[in-house]
């Protein structure tokens, strides 16, 4: 009777702990043309590749298992562990296949995903003080809902002086640069960074990221 009772109180635990996240919704980093979505499901994350439409590969491209998180405020902290094996290498199930992230809600629509690029065997993982603060001075990449994409303006043509405007715009981004190089971003032909900004600039006048650097070099070049 003991161990039923203390069976039903852990579960109960692990519910509520699992029913609390910040990753309550799709949520999508645009790069160009492409689409890289992020969901949870229960107690697992996964990762997805698609197109401009927002359809999704049916084939997750990587798959986490939440091991424990901890929510403070608007930032969520999380220790997970890679399930699925990594195709293609010798060593398709690796000791070090354990990860810290992070989520910081921004606004409705944005959540900031801190990724860094850090792996850890489970030994290693339980040295490290699970704290929110782990989270602080680390950079994030910003991932939007559907709706918050689809209610942008599609539509609009960038001019030479336009484009121009926006790339001095990017490079004087200092804040999110310095914070950029801090991190361990695993980001190593900084395409990444500059999607970013560019859906930073285009957000902020209102207009869809998607497609922008295709228009930004076309216009670029003219």
């Amino acid at each position: 009777m003991k161990n039923i009772l203390l069976t039903t109180i852990l579960v109960f635990i692990c519910n509520s702990v699992f029913s609390q996240n910040l990753l309550d919704n799709k949520y999508y980093f645009v790069n160009g043309n492409e689409l890289f979505g992020i969901k949870k499901s229960n107690d697992t994350i996964f990762e997805f590749k698609c197109n401009p439409n927002f359809k999704c590969s049916t084939k997750y491209r990587k798959r986490f298992k939440i091991l424990k998180n901890k929510i403070v405020g608007q930032k969520e902290i999380l220790a997970i562990e890679r399930i699925d094996s990594i195709p293609l290498t010798t060593n398709p199930i690796p000791a070090n296949r354990y990860k810290i992230i992070g989520f910081k809600k921004i606004e409705k629509g944005k959540l900031k995903f801190i990724n860094e690029a850090k792996s850890y065997t489970l030994d290693s993982l339980s040295a490290i003080p699970f704290e929110i603060q782990f989270l602080n001075d680390k950079f994030g990449f910003t991932y939007y809902t559907e709706s918050f994409l689809t209610g942008l303006k599609t539509e609009y043509e960038i001019s030479s002086e336009f484009a121009e405007q926006i790339f001095s715009d990017l490079k004087n981004n200092i804040e999110q640069l310095e914070l950029y190089k801090k991190t361990k971003t695993g980001d190593i032909y900084r395409s990444g960074i500059t999607a970013e900004l560019i859906a930073t600039e285009m957000i902020k006048l209102n207009l869809s990221p998607l497609n922008a650097k295709d228009r930004i070099e076309k216009a670029l070049r003219k």
